[in-house]
């Protein structure tokens, strides 16, 4: 049975590998025609930006059995590391 993990431990395991999730902000849109053009209007929508992996960023983490943990990602992105040979110093 997987067992819950904190985020700030769960990073530990994946702290080599080079992990980015995509973040995204409230933020006004230009509104543009088909032709591409700005009409001058604005929209509500968002602004997307990949930031590195941080605690912050981790919606669930697990440690299973065998020793892997599995995380999900404010982004719906799952992330597996191997047993405890994988966990950083």
């Amino acid at each position: 049975m997987p067992k819950t993990l904190d985020p700030a431990e769960a990073i530990k395991r994946f702290a080599k590998q080079d992990i980015t999730v995509q973040v995204a902000t409230p933020a006004k849109i230009k509104v543009k025609d088909a032709d591409g053009k700005d009409t001058g209007k604005e929209r509500d929508g968002y602004k997307t930006k990949d930031e590195k992996l941080s605690a912050e960023h981790i919606l669930a983490a697990a440690k299973r059995d065998n020793g892997t943990v599995v995380i999900t990602t404010v982004d719906g992105r799952k992330y597996e590391a191997a047993g405890a040979a994988s966990a950083a110093a």
